[in-house]
């Protein structure tokens, strides 16, 4: 069993002991140490697993700028990473959105969206809501009403259509 244990260690191309020494570590209960071993790995020394370790553990701790950039750096993302970097970049954007930081917000909300459509292949009705609502606060109505029509164009569920109040509130004020 340990020659076969070693063996999967050898196939997972640690070019780094700190790597595999942070990964060991945090596997085993140790999250502390090993995540101060695996945030001081140059982007480069990185593979997806620890991107997504740290990606994971960024967003758990509501540190979302620094849990994009680890999301974003994984190369082969699975379903779940693709899920937990959408959802990271929807909780930046609402941060920005918030805070009326509205060039940030649309930034976050144009990634989160590339993801939804070239990734996940699916909508989101607060996305576009939130990026229509960001260009229209910046006074851009032109992309508002293109996030807001791009929004429209999508096959919606009846419980998503109800969600779309504000698109119409919002589509009244620009026509």
């Amino acid at each position: 069993a340990a020659v076969k244990a070693f063996s999967a260690i050898g196939e997972r191309n640690f070019d780094n002991l700190d790597v595999l020494h942070g990964l060991a570590l945090v596997r085993s209960g140790q999250e502390s140490a090993g995540m101060a071993l695996l945030v001081n790995i140059p982007a480069e020394g990185r593979n997806d697993e620890v991107n997504r370790i740290l990606g994971q553990f960024f967003a758990d701790r509501n540190e979302f700028r620094k849990a994009v950039g680890y999301l974003a750096s994984i190369k082969m993302p699975t379903p779940a990473d693709l899920e937990a970097h959408l959802k990271t970049r929807r909780e930046l954007g609402m941060d920005y959105y918030k805070r009326s930081d509205y060039s940030h917000a649309v930034e976050e909300f144009q990634a989160a969206r590339q993801i939804l459509e070239a990734q996940l292949h699916k909508p989101a009705v607060d996305i576009y809501l939130y990026l229509g609502n960001s260009y229209f606060r910046l006074e851009d109505p032109e992309r508002a009403k293109k996030a807001y029509q791009d929004l429209s164009d999508t096959d919606l569920t009846a419980a998503q259509r109800e969600g779309c109040r504000d698109l119409f509130l919002n589509r009244g004020q620009i026509h």
